[in-house]
């Protein structure tokens, strides 16, 4: 069984408010964007997948001090394992007043690049991907790192290094 994956392009549907196409059926448009073909047998991780994000701002006392990239190469130096980080913008209160700050998400999974765990257990994960928030808090000088568990993508454990 070959899988494709193929781009319909946009369309619209009778009741849709946001189109600007009149309602009915949906019509592509243009050409395909690309197709995606997965090799096969595709690898499927069975089972409960574990990840954890790792909320970190980049201020310290209100004012800009630390990088996306000093925390790529913490990460990398301390865990070891690969890693997502996804910037954004964020708010913190100072003082009883919201304030924007920049901040980062790492996100883990517990799959090594051949798509084994790296823990062989849910205990296990929390402390590792604990100790990495904990790591991160004290180096970037952060009152608080959020780090939130997951199983197959559902929170289930938040933690606060503090």
């Amino acid at each position: 069984m070959n899988t494709t994956l193929v781009n319909l392009g946009p369309f619209a549907w009778k009741g849709n408010p946001a189109a600007d196409i009149p309602p009915g059926h949906w019509q592509p448009t243009g050409q395909p964007s690309g197709q995606f073909r997965f090799k096969n047998p595709v690898q499927w991780v069975r089972g409960r997948l574990l990840s954890a994000r790792i909320f970190v701002g980049l201020y310290v006392n209100g004012k800009p001090r630390w990088s996306k990239r000093d925390l790529v190469d913490l990460v990398k130096q301390v865990w070891g394992h690969e890693a997502s980080f996804i910037s954004q913008d964020g708010l913190w209160t100072n003082r009883g007043k919201l304030k924007p700050e920049k901040s980062v998400q790492v996100v883990l999974l517990n799959l090594d690049g051949n798509g084994n765990p790296i823990c062989a257990n849910q205990q296990a994960w929390e402390t590792a991907t604990a100790q990495l928030a904990d790591t991160i808090r004290k180096k970037f000088k952060q009152k608080l790192v959020v780090l939130d568990v997951q199983a197959n993508g559902r929170t289930i454990g938040t933690g606060l290094a503090t």
